[in-house]
């Protein structure tokens, strides 16, 4: 499993297509983002925000270090 850094730059793939941005934060206790919350779960989650400045909250397996 991949571990990443606070402000390693990364990319995932959204319905829009691929997206490039930066790791904020790893999630390590319940947290809400857009009205959501997640849970840590067994896999690594990261707080991202996009190069447009959107957050997103993704698994370590949807992220890939650029």
């Amino acid at each position: 499993m991949q571990h990443f850094n606070t402000d390693d730059k990364v990319k995932w793939n959204s319905i829009h297509g691929t997206v490039t941005g930066k790791i904020v934060k790893e999630i390590t206790k319940p947290t809400q983002v857009k009205g959501f919350t997640t849970k840590p779960g067994t896999e690594k989650e990261y707080l991202v925000k996009s190069e447009a400045g959107n957050e997103a909250i993704h698994k370590a397996s949807a992220l890939t270090l650029v």
